[in-house]
């Protein structure tokens, strides 16, 4: 007998209420049946946890990490702290409402639209 299919994509939430968010990025990953897995982690809460949790999603078989809580950026930037694997970011709206834009939170470009790498022209921000 085969094992499983490993999951590719990490969907974390800081809590359950962030799942009404959340499952957009899961509903979208199913439709694609991309494997994926959906986990609560708190930055705040279980920040031991959350670090472990990110620096083993590599050896796991993830690829990608979709991370959201509220409207706060501290899971996302916390989990890309403890990885080279790239970090999405989500807040607020549900993807429905953000027609499924997705900002790398590395890059930041979301809020800071002219301090991304393809912008910087040298001489600092």
């Amino acid at each position: 007998m085969s094992d499983p299919p490993k999951p590719l994509v990490a969907v974390i939430m800081g809590s359950k209420s962030d799942w009404e968010t959340m499952r957009h990025a899961a509903e979208v990953l199913a439709e694609f049946d991309v494997m994926h897995e959906c986990r609560i982690v708190s930055a705040h809460r279980t920040p031991a946890w959350l670090a472990e949790f990110v620096a083993k999603a590599e050896s796991r078989g993830i690829e990608v990490i979709i991370a959201g809580a509220g409207g706060a950026a501290h899971l996302p930037g916390m989990a890309a702290a403890q990885t080279l694997l790239p970090v999405l970011r989500t807040r607020g709206k549900p993807f429905a409402q953000r027609n499924g834009f997705f900002v790398v939170d590395r890059a930041d470009a979301g809020r800071h639209p002219r301090r991304h790498a393809g912008d910087w022209q040298g001489g600092g921000y």
